[in-house]
């Protein structure tokens, strides 16, 4: 995720992933639009009393790639419940530029920091307005997706001994997180036998699924056309 265009468009996909049941997650034709857009404060806040748990995700829309600016130290976690301190991915500094990427819940939004690669859940309420206008990052290529055609399993790396975080639904549908996909085969031999993984945006996050069986035989996944995968 090195190309700033291409992480770009592998976020805006965050909010369209599988639904999951009292989680955070949602399925590409079943997003919701939040009808309020994230408050823009502008002062210092105290931090606001937030369940640690995943819910309510929902996307915006008409937040994607707004700049928005800390206006504190703000710690950014890898899950919307903003802890424990094992999911905590980096801090932003006072005063740090970071883009909104329109997913978002109560209270909390998720952000991007190109310039560092960072990508995370951030307490809304330590956002406020850029000071100076930033435009909003370009938007030059489609991003694939893909329809489940068996069960998977979802990992946080891709290995088959990675831990496992999820399992996929035949017919589901998931956004690769960058374009072009982000795809890895995986060395012959026990444990993983030369599979072919691509990293997929699963409940906000990016995950890795195997797109072929051992040896890259036979496919898990089929990509679907560019018309199909547009938002």
């Amino acid at each position: 995720m090195t190309n700033f265009n291409s992480t770009w468009k592998g976020l805006v996909a965050a909010g369209l992933t599988a639904a999951l049941a009292g989680a955070a997650g949602l399925h590409p034709a079943r997003a919701a639009v939040t009808p309020n857009p994230l408050p823009n404060q502008t002062t210092a806040a105290e931090p606001l009393l937030l369940s640690q748990t995943n819910t309510e995700i929902s996307e915006n829309v008409q937040l994607i790639g707004q700049c928005r600016q800390a206006n504190r130290a703000v710690e950014v976690f890898s899950t919307s419940a903003l802890g424990p301190d094992t999911s905590r991915v980096g801090t932003l500094t006072d005063n740090s530029e970071v883009f909104l990427t329109g997913v978002i819940a109560p209270g909390r939004a998720q952000v991007h920091r190109p310039d560092l690669d960072l990508v995370g859940w951030v307490n809304a309420a330590f956002l406020a307005g850029c000071a100076t206008a930033t435009p909003t990052p370009p938007v030059t290529t489609q991003r694939a997706c893909y329809r489940m055609e068996v069960a998977l399993s979802v990992r946080t790396e891709p290995a088959v001994n990675a831990p496992l975080v999820g399992t996929t639904s035949v017919g589901q549908v998931l956004f690769a997180t960058t374009s072009p996909p982000n795809v890895v085969a995986t060395a012959a031999g026990a444990p993983n036998f030369a599979r072919e993984w691509v990293q997929v945006t699963f409940e906000g996050t990016p995950r890795w699924i195997a797109r072929t069986g051992p040896n890259q035989i036979g496919s898990n996944v089929t990509q679907l056309p560019a018309a199909q995968c547009a938002q």
